[in-house]
């Protein structure tokens, strides 16, 4: 549970800009679990980009400039206008209407609770 739910926070953590040390032993014993879950759970969003690893000292949550947030947000736009455009032209199968569908759900939920 605790390796699906940390990339989200981290991630939480990474956007409003915060340099929030993450290190093992300390977050160990504040969940009361070993250092091996915490170590995985630190390398899958390591890998992503979002922490930054310092040996001997633990994980940094990785700042992002202005400018790459907002070239990722133009890629991250063309990508689905191109996604929206091949499902326009291809149609959707039932499955997946009913996951984009939750996906819209979703979204809309999470929007009206912020």
């Amino acid at each position: 549970m605790f390796c699906q739910r940390l990339p989200s926070r981290v991630a939480k953590v990474s956007i409003v800009g915060s340099r929030a040390r993450l290190e093992e032993i300390p977050l160990a014993e504040k969940l009361g679990v070993s250092r091996s879950p915490v170590r995985a759970a630190l390398a899958t969003p390591g890998s992503e980009a979002l922490l930054e690893h310092q040996p001997k000292r633990g994980y940094t949550v990785r700042v992002y400039k202005r400018d790459e947030i907002i070239g990722a947000y133009e890629v991250r736009a063309v990508l689905e206008g191109l996604a929206c455009r091949k499902a326009a032209q291809k149609g959707l199968d039932d499955g997946a209407l009913e996951k984009l569908q939750a996906c819209l759900t979703a979204g809309d939920d999470r929007l009206a609770s912020a």
